[in-house]
């Protein structure tokens, strides 16, 4: 579902006149309210094209024609641009209901709206993103925390950050040698099964101006991140670094790298958001499930406005259904 009060109702929509046509390989269908996508739906001029369905497997039925939607009800009006802690409260019971049906392999994979995060823990929940919340669910009957990475994948750009929902001086001091491992590891792991890319290349970033300056400008090179990428090279020779992040997008990069590895939050989104705005995808690499994100927040600026630009979200739908089409072929 997403945040009501945001855009996800609008490209929901929008991605499904786009995808509907491609029913002989893949279906989605949304968990939401069936009321508030017909709003939506009419905002857009589009007419009786949401339908009600009971599970996951009459999608593919409809899924030419119609939006599939299983239904969960809204407590409250949407006013575009206003959130109401009410309906938060719906949208994480439909976040809930999608990873139930994902775990009992109902569905092959979940793509998640954008939630605002003020608004989740306005109603006490815990989680910092979807990530955490979808780590802690899978984690449920194992004996540790698992630790999910997030990849932003888009055509021009693939980026990983070691770290993600922390504060600039938090996040700088989580940075640790055993994080960068288990972050580069679920990277390639994701790389290699998933996207079927052998011995990819990776680019690792340093954490300070001009990758610390040999200890002059910052240690965390020397003592995190060189001990970490000298361990990654024994098993895997092509991860490189560290690099100075004001060098490290170079064109030359940019054509030899599949992924670049990044220590926090902003290093690795910035180069993504400026090169390729529309089309960044967010996968969360390290569990057992597929799930993907679009690339951006939502949006309470714009919504309602039908000027929402919806590729994101469609190229979200098209990787989990990728990926989900790959991991079939080899079981």
């Amino acid at each position: 579902m997403g945040e009501p009060a945001g855009i996800s109702g609008e490209i929901t929509l929008k991605s499904w006149l786009k995808l509907r046509n491609q029913y002989k390989s893949f279906s989605f269908f949304s968990i939401c309210d069936p009321d508030y996508l017909r709003n939506s739906a009419k905002k857009l001029g589009i007419k009786d094209r949401v339908v009600i369905i009971d599970k996951p497997s009459s999608a593919l039925q409809f899924f030419g024609k119609h939006l599939p939607v299983i239904p969960i009800s809204l407590k409250e009006r949407v006013v575009p641009g206003k959130i109401n802690p009410a309906n938060t409260i719906s949208a994480i019971n439909s976040l809930d209901q999608a990873f139930e049906l994902v775990l009992q392999k109902e569905v092959d994979a979940i793509v998640t709206n954008p939630l605002n995060k003020k608004s989740l823990y306005d109603v006490g929940f815990k989680y910092p993103g979807h990530t955490e919340f979808i780590a802690a669910k899978c984690s449920k009957n194992k004996k540790k925390l698992l630790k999910p990475t997030m990849l932003i994948i888009s055509p021009k750009i693939s980026v990983a950050p070691v770290t993600i929902h922390l504060p600039l001086a938090k996040a700088i001091k989580a940075v640790s040698k055993n994080l960068i491992i288990s972050t580069v590891r679920n990277a390639i792991d994701f790389l290699e099964n998933s996207f079927g890319i052998k011995k990819p290349k990776i680019a690792i970033a340093g954490i300070n101006p001009h990758a610390g300056e040999n200890g002059n400008i910052g240690n965390e090179e020397k003592k995190i991140i060189i001990p970490a990428i000298k361990y990654l090279k024994k098993s895997q020779p092509h991860v490189d670094g560290p690099f100075a992040s004001d060098s490290l997008f170079s064109k030359k990069n940019l054509n030899y790298y599949n992924l670049f590895v990044c220590m926090y939050h902003d290093q690795a989104l910035i180069p993504v958001k400026t090169l390729d705005f529309y089309n960044g995808v967010n996968v969360t690499a390290g569990l057992p499930i597929i799930r993907t994100s679009p690339d951006h927040g939502t949006a309470l600026d714009i919504a309602g406005k039908n000027i929402a630009n919806e590729s994101s979200l469609v190229n979200a739908i098209k990787i989990a259904a990728k990926i989900a089409i790959l991991r079939r072929k080899k079981n």
